[in-house]
């Protein structure tokens, strides 16, 4: 603790990282190393989901008619909390954009096929669309594998 001290730092506004269920804090060294290679640093709270911006949907209405056809209509989503949770994966920077509110790379739709074969009428669908599809699965993804390529509208599932 005396390291921190001397590098000025408190290691209590570090747990707010992880949660308030949660008493993470990094080690004495992790802290010295960072302020030393990155300067002061300053906790700061995620934003509010409410506060990150959502645009509207770019997904065309045929193409969402067409999905809706091939699923049902409530396994198309377009909804801003549909979306939200479907931003990005787990990399650092999906985690820190998330945070900040900043360029959080959303699709605009969330499509849930139910089987091999609806998985495969989406894929003609948004083929005859030109629609980038990006399975999710659990979106644990850390090295940018749910990233969108910016070509177009996006579905996810």
């Amino acid at each position: 603790m005396n390291e921190l001290a001397h590098a000025g730092l408190d290691p209590r506004p570090f747990s707010r990282w992880a949660g308030p269920e949660h008493e993470v804090v990094p080690s004495g060294k992790v802290l010295v190393w960072l302020a030393r290679h990155l300067g002061a640093l300053t906790a700061r709270s995620a934003v509010p989901v409410s506060v990150i911006p959502v645009p509207q949907s770019g997904l065309p209405v045929a193409a969402a008619d067409a999905l809706r056809a091939v699923v049902g209509a409530d396994y198309v989503e377009e909804d801003p909390r549909a979306r939200l949770a479907h931003a990005g994966g787990q990399s650092y920077l999906d985690l820190v954009r998330r945070r900040t509110g900043h360029d959080v790379a959303l699709p605009d739709a969330v499509v849930r096929p139910g089987d091999h074969e609806e998985v495969a009428a989406v894929l003609t669908v948004a083929g005859e669309h030109d629609i980038a599809v990006v399975p999710y699965g659990g979106g644990t993804s850390v090295v940018g594998g749910v990233e969108p390529v910016d070509a177009g509208p996006i579905a996810r599932w």
